[in-house]
């Protein structure tokens, strides 16, 4: 296979560029850079690229995300939006840390990075973190622990610790959709009424249900779906509402109650 190396706005003469990460769409690659343009060392920067494999002159993620610290690893999970990345330059637990971003469709800009906790980080370095597309299994690189390197030179720069793949597995995410159908003038429960759910991302088909005997009607819902929810009964004027699982990254008990006129 051959390998030829991106252009003059990916690879920058006299300045270091690594870490890429292409999007899923294979349109968008994000690296990291010590150009000049920057917050201070290494930042994380994105570019379009072609087909070809031609490039845009790249863009700066922003102070959101970049520090005047060395800012790495980048890795977008698409299907929550969430951006991941490396960082010494954001308060954190020591060393550099994993930290993730979200984006904001409706301002159209990222939101501030946030440490993603233990057991992801420690007081090492941690970096070049994954995750798969349900959130269920992960990697991430660490030098958290002390090894036994090829060379004396190499334990003394290091203080006798060395960089490990380190396996993620979280639990199974579960998220569930729960409320009550409420008259709106009596505030008396509305039993057997219907409930109706479209997904606007497509990911699942529509869905119908009876509250019961009590109004109540619950149901579990998948990750990254945005829904339109609309409850109905005869005699009476429909409520909706919409709701989404987009970002949710632990088991959570969304509630959603409908008040019918």
């Amino acid at each position: 296979m051959q390998h030829i190396a991106f252009d003059n706005n990916v690879n920058k003469d006299g300045f270091m560029s690594k870490d890429p990460f292409v999007s899923k769409d294979g349109k968008t690659l994000y690296f990291a850079s010590n150009r000049p343009g920057g917050s201070g060392g290494f930042d994380i920067w994105y570019t379009a690229v072609d087909e070809g494999g031609n490039t845009t002159p790249p863009k700066n993620m922003g102070t959101k995300i970049n520090t005047p610290g060395n800012d790495e690893s980048p890795f977008l999970h698409q299907a929550s939006n969430i951006f991941y990345f490396s960082s010494e330059g954001h308060i954190g637990f020591g060393g550099k840390d994993i930290f993730r971003s979200k984006w904001n469709p409706d301002a159209e800009r990222w939101s501030q990075a946030e440490n993603v906790g233990a057991p992801i980080n420690s007081s090492r370095d941690e970096s070049h973190y994954i995750l798969n597309e349900t959130q269920t299994l992960g990697y991430v690189t660490s030098d958290r622990e002390k090894c036994k390197p090829c060379s004396v030179d190499s334990l003394d720069a290091n203080n006798g610790f060395c960089n490990r793949l380190y396996v993620i597995q979280k639990p199974e995410l579960k998220i569930s959709i729960s409320g009550l159908v409420i008259n709106s003038e009596t505030d008396e429960i509305i039993p057997n009424a219907t409930i109706k759910i479209v997904d606007y991302t497509y990911q699942m088909e529509p869905i119908e249900i009876q509250s019961d005997a009590d109004g109540y009607y619950e149901l579990e819902l998948p990750a990254n779906v945005e829904l339109f929810m609309k409850s109905t009964k005869t005699d009476f004027f429909a409520d909706a509402h919409t709701q989404t699982t987009m970002g949710i990254t632990q088991s959570t008990a969304l509630q959603q109650d409908f008040f019918l006129r």
